[in-house]
């Protein structure tokens, strides 16, 4: 299968929506206009933004996170990961982090009603959940990612299968046997909901249209669901919280900056060409459908044959470069870099990823080890010089 950016069939007519944005020399967006707002907007698509004056309903703080963002208000702790939202009627979402960035706990709480949390588990270094539950711990669901990029959801009563397409989004969703449940997920490139029935973006409608395919209320695993990233809803208001940060489908932008330096072009946006690449770890862009994208600490187990393929490219591409640090390695055996994944073939330590790839984020350090590796061999069995 793969991603469909258009409703299929006819769609009803929709006006023309026009959005002018103005960014500062920080990269930070600090207007924007919308002439023929759709009807049903979401708070971004039907709010013009400003920073500037009383009325501003685009803020930031001194680290340069979005701290208002229309009606609604932004937390962050400490070391700028996003923490809480609250909107204009009291309601409240706050989220708790492990060290590796990974969401722990989720709390919602509605305008004088109760709260609900629900806690993640996690196998591993793995950055999708991998149980969800109660906030007594009992389990409400467990996640399995089948090869090919399904994952099931296994509940006391009933399974969920979600299928994704070619980038990761999750498209659709069936029983145990196989019976499709509920509408087909659309997308564009950068993660917004199509609504379906008109083909709109930016809509209260749309951003509500994911597949039903979690236990935790207001949270759907569309956009990058294959990887379990939860789109949250609530108050009109499509979100993703990819790792550290939070993202905006519809400014196809995170709202703080990126952690890592030159992780993308600039420290806000989503890779610029999200059929190709993606930032699901919010730290930094990769290839799509790659292990490249959960690197800095948010390696995860899942990566399948699909990846092997890929890499096998990426090898052949880079097969030049591994081949002269290998001959300047061999006569200068004393300037090998050691890191914590090095091994020992025929008395020569191996050679860090960064030291053989240049900091080529595509191919992680196992594949330069195994190149490495080869060529050595090679070399000790035949006695040749490369």
């Amino acid at each position: 299968m793969t991603d469909i950016t258009t409703a299929p069939g006819a769609s009803s007519a929709n006006p023309t929506v026009t959005v002018g944005y103005c960014y500062d020399n920080a990269d930070r967006l600090t207007s924007d206009t919308i002439t023929g707002a759709p009807a049903n907007p979401d708070i971004v698509m039907g709010t013009n933004l400003t920073s500037a004056g009383s009325g501003a309903n685009l803020v930031y703080d001194t680290h340069g996170n979005i701290t208002t963002l229309g009606t609604e208000t932004l937390g962050y702790d400490d070391t700028n990961r996003h923490q809480t939202t609250t909107l204009v009627d009291g309601t409240t979402v706050s989220y708790q982090r492990d060290a590796t960035d990974r969401v722990i706990a989720m709390t919602q709480t509605p305008a004088g009603g109760t709260a609900t949390t629900t806690h993640y588990s996690y196998g591993g270094t793995d950055d999708a959940a991998a149980y969800t539950l109660t906030a007594t711990n009992t389990a409400q669901e467990q996640a399995l990612a089948l090869p090919g990029g399904v994952t099931v959801s296994i509940r006391a009563t009933a399974q969920v299968w979600s299928y994704p397409g070619l980038t990761g989004n999750d498209l659709t969703t069936t029983d145990a046997m196989g019976t499709r449940t509920g509408a087909v997920g659309l997308y564009d490139p950068f993660g917004d909901p199509i609504d379906p029935g008109s083909g709109g973006i930016g809509t209260t409608t749309a951003d509500a249209s994911g597949p039903s395919n979690t236990t935790t209320p207001n949270v759907s695993n569309g956009f990058e669901g294959q990887h379990g990233r939860g789109s949250f809803t609530l108050d009109g208001l499509n979100t993703v919280e990819m790792g550290a940060r939070q993202y905006i489908p519809l400014f196809g932008r995170f709202l703080s900056t990126d952690p890592i330096v030159d992780g993308n072009s600039n420290t806000y946006n989503y890779p610029n060409d999200p059929i190709n690449s993606q930032d699901i770890s919010g730290e930094k862009g990769g290839i799509a459908g790659s292990c490249s994208a959960y690197l800095h600490g948010h390696a995860r187990s899942a990566c399948n044959a699909r990846t092997h393929k890929s890499v096998a490219k990426v090898t052949q591409r880079t097969n030049r470069k591994i081949v002269q640090k290998v001959r300047y390695y061999q006569s200068h055996p004393r300037d090998l870099v050691i890191d914590g994944t090095t091994f020992i073939i025929g008395g020569l330590s191996g050679v860090a990823c960064t030291g053989i790839t240049e900091g080529t984020a595509a191919i992680p350090c196992f594949i330069a080890s195994h190149a490495i590796s080869e060529f050595l061999n090679h070399g000790l069995k035949t006695g040749r010089a490369f």
